[in-house]
């Protein structure tokens, strides 16, 4: 599945170091999207929701065009290369998030991963910096789908 990239913003004052959640769930819900390669066992929703959720059971590249999607747990549709099984939704129908995220801080200030949810709540400890500046921090972690999602965390330092 093709990288996901947000944008996070946190406000803190210098000096003090701060923990903060960021909430990867919508990341992790998996639309379905035309012309994207999903790996074995990844997991998706159809762009209009009919309340299944489809699973890789052989991965592969999506069609161009959305496939009529199943209503019956079990049944299979082929899409592209992918063929999707309908099950039930749950909330172990998403794409989770595997081991722990990585975190890149921008010099002068600190960025540490303090704790990763597989359902998709990451805890970060921001520290550091100076008066008026604004850091750029990359997070990046992976899910169990094989998609890679990049979270640009914007520390702003103020007074």
């Amino acid at each position: 599945m093709a990288d996901s990239i947000l944008t996070v913003t946190i406000q803190k004052m210098a000096g003090e170091a701060i923990d903060r959640i960021i909430n990867l769930r919508p990341e992790i819900q998996n639309i379905w999207r035309a012309g994207v390669d999903y790996a074995l066992n990844a997991y998706v929703r159809p762009v209009n929701p009919n309340g299944f959720d489809y699973k890789a059971t052989a991965g592969g590249r999506s069609e161009d065009i959305e496939p009529r999607w199943p209503t019956v747990a079990g049944q299979t549709v082929i899409d592209g290369s992918i063929t999707w099984t309908c099950f039930a939704p749950s909330t172990s129908s998403c794409d989770p998030l595997t081991g722990s995220a990585t975190a890149t801080p921008q010099s002068g200030n600190t960025l540490a991963v303090m704790s990763t949810d597989p359902n998709g709540d990451i805890v970060v400890r921001c520290g550091g910096g100076t008066t008026g500046t604004d850091y750029v921090n990359i997070l990046s972690v992976g899910t169990v789908g094989g998609q890679t999602i990049n979270v640009r965390v914007v520390v702003q330092v103020r007074g």
